[in-house]
């Protein structure tokens, strides 16, 4: 599972050669939230890493001045919360089909 991580600061350049991402100092490392909804406060998961990566692309371009990353770190509260939303959403989509089948049927 993957979500998204958004840092509060995006790093200066520090001069140190890393691969594909910027040095991060200690204090920075704290300083981040993953994204969420809205509504219920729900961190948004992604099963798919192609399309987090998406996501994470498109949120880099419209901010440019953040740092937005992929991460695989999600406390299990906020995964159990996550996947139980989706479990729910699943279900009523399925009720939905099956509520339209019966009513076409009539």
């Amino acid at each position: 599972m993957y979500a998204i991580k958004v840092y509060l600061k995006k790093p200066r350049h520090s001069g140190l050669k890393t691969k594909g991402s910027p040095f991060l100092e200690n204090s920075l490392q704290r300083d981040y939230y993953l994204m969420r909804d809205f509504e219920d406060n729900v961190v948004h998961v992604y099963t798919r890493k192609e399309k987090a990566e998406k996501v994470v692309k498109d949120l880099q371009e419209q901010n440019p001045k953040m740092l937005i990353q992929l991460t695989e770190d999600i406390p299990a509260q906020a995964l159990a919360r996550a996947l139980n939303k989706k479990m729910k959403a699943g279900h009523e989509k399925e009720n939905e089909k099956k509520e339209s089948t019966s009513k076409n049927s009539k």
